[in-house]
């Protein structure tokens, strides 16, 4: 009875909370421990189905310690595990315009508790990925990264 009782409250809390155009989950661990962060882009946890919702909002924890320009981004994926597909941004200079990915960096030397938010529609599976621009002797890491998502 207890194992059922654990089940149903572990399924209400992801299940939808719906009826009004409010829908939304309620927030989801992406990591179930600390991640360190390198030079290279790292999938944090593993694809989110985000089919149907609109936005998708992020908890996190990063502690940056001796790292430099920690940068974080969603790529877009058709199915889970599938290609990934970055956002890019245009940025104009004073004598070119560029296409650069998009990534939001922490460039701050302090760790961080932050929440994020992104628009997310019509996204079939996001995956979230994580890069320090300068890696330091103690590599910065994620503590902590909660999703939730948002219908309206």
């Amino acid at each position: 009875m207890k194992n059922i009782m654990l089940i149903i409250l572990f399924l209400s809390s992801v299940c939808l909370a719906s009826g009004s155009g409010n829908d939304y989950t309620f927030p989801v661990a992406l990591i179930s421990s600390a991640q360190s962060v390198s030079s290279n882009w790292l999938d944090v946890g593993n694809p989110v189905e985000v089919t149907g919702y609109k936005r998708i909002g992020l908890d996190i924890n990063l502690e940056i310690l001796d790292s430099n320009n920690v940068r974080l981004r969603w790529v877009r994926q058709e199915a889970s595990g599938g290609t990934d597909r970055v956002h890019i941004i245009e940025t104009v200079g004073a004598s070119s315009v560029a296409v650069a990915a998009r990534y939001y960096e922490f460039s701050s030397d302090s760790d961080q508790n932050v929440s994020l938010d992104f628009n997310i529609f019509p996204i079939n599976y996001v995956q979230l990925q994580v890069q320090a621009g300068t890696e330091g002797s103690s590599v910065a890491q994620l503590n902590a990264v909660k999703y939730f998502l948002i219908g309206e």
